[in-house]
């Protein structure tokens, strides 16, 4: 769970760095609780897009479930009706035909439950891709062999 640890230290760190700014100029300011969820509202909806490398938000997309290996289309830059001239957009293709009440799921990537978690909110029950991490780095390792020998 270090990555649910480490995410609430670096908001909680831009909570307290927002909090001296607006002390400082006297403007008004939120509670943490309502920072948190204001942060963690924008962080669960918004994707990082692999055709762009860029974090994002985009109307609708957030609706999409995580499928992983069940997933029946994927995100591509392609032209829509309604795109503004000369912008690509971002567009959800099936890749195989959706009958009427079938859910359409898109694969959120192989991660963690932690990353699910702190980024979409939700983790998987048997996650075949759940990691544990047993040793804080190569010195706690090996001190924990040594001890084991005879």
């Amino acid at each position: 769970m270090d990555a649910i640890a480490s995410y609430r230290s670096a908001v909680r760190a831009a909570y307290d760095s927002w909090r001296a700014v607006c002390a400082a100029e006297g403007q008004q300011q939120f509670t943490w609780q309502d920072w948190a969820w204001a942060v963690h509202m924008v962080q669960s909806r918004s994707i990082r897009l692999a055709i762009t490398g860029c974090k994002v938000l985009i109307p609708g997309i957030d609706l999409l479930n995580h499928g992983g290996a069940a997933a029946n289309g994927q995100l591509v830059l392609g032209k829509a009706s309604w795109q503004l001239a000369g912008e690509p957009a971002v567009c959800f293709v099936t890749s195989q035909h959706i009958a009427a009440g079938q859910q359409v799921l898109w694969s959120y990537g192989t991660r963690g439950n932690d990353d699910y978690f702190v980024y979409h909110g939700f983790a998987l029950p048997d996650n075949p891709d759940e990691d544990v991490q047993l040793f804080e780095g190569v010195g706690q390792l090996t001190g924990w062999a040594l001890q084991r020998l005879p």
